[in-house]
């Protein structure tokens, strides 16, 4: 993964294919590939030129096609915090202007299943994804596709996914979106409540050292509370 720019769709598909991702085309400025079986396709690498032609995106079909490889989405801000808390380090990151560090690439040591966290924003009708782990039947867009919005993904990492257990991923994942749930409800300053909480958070964290949180959950969680716009002591 040592090439981060592209001239060109058709380029940087060749790219990916070369390094054995298992690569589809997706229509420019859309994430999603608009027919059925797409996850049926394999795409050789003499099929590039061909398949990526035109305004075009490039979709990476997540977990087996791809040799294992699987994507972990930061949706919020909150979840963007907190990955750099838990999620291992993988030299293979990107996003957008305006999500900047939203994908982190891991080969996973085996078998992993496509996991969904959710959760309801405070004043929210609605449950919203927090962060997703995409693995075999999912696809996610790669640079330097189009995002509906019309930022380009841009590489972050210089390096190739970092290369992680299923079971260890796992409780990375879990605990990123545990945080970062939490910082969607912290209080906001003047509620009269922001100690209480981060006692009882200390209480918690005292018990469930199995998850490996330690004491870094109250620091994360106030960092998450600053990064959402909710400051204060």
């Amino acid at each position: 993964m040592s090439k981060r720019t592209f001239a060109t769709a058709h380029e940087a598909a060749g790219h990916y294919s070369s390094l054995g991702f298992s690569v589809i085309p997706v229509p420019g400025g859309s994430k999603h590939p608009g027919r059925e079986k797409w996850q049926e396709e394999r795409h050789t690498e003499a099929d590039i030129p061909r398949v990526f032609n035109g305004d075009v995106n490039i979709g990476l079909q997540n977990g087996q096609p791809s040799g294992h490889v699987v994507d972990v989405d930061l949706d919020t801000p909150e979840a963007i915090a907190a990955a750099h808390f838990f999620l291992p380090p993988t030299g293979a990151t990107y996003g957008r202007p305006g999500k900047q560090h939203s994908h982190r690439l891991y080969r996973v040591a085996g078998v992993v299943k496509t996991q969904q966290f959710k959760g309801k924003p405070p004043d929210a009708k609605s449950a919203t994804m927090i962060m997703e782990l995409r693995s075999t039947g999912t696809q996610s867009l790669l640079p330097p596709s189009r995002h509906p919005s019309g930022e380009v993904y841009e590489w972050e990492g210089n390096g190739d996914p970092a290369e992680i257990e299923p079971e260890a991923l796992l409780k990375a994942v879990r605990a990123t979106a545990a945080a970062a749930l939490i910082g969607m409800y912290w209080p906001d300053p003047g509620s009269g409540v922001r100690h209480d909480c981060a006692l009882a958070l200390a209480g918690y964290v005292g018990v469930a050292l199995h998850a490996q949180w330690h004491g870094r959950a109250v620091l994360v969680a106030r960092s998450m509370a600053r990064t959402s716009g909710r400051s204060g002591a």
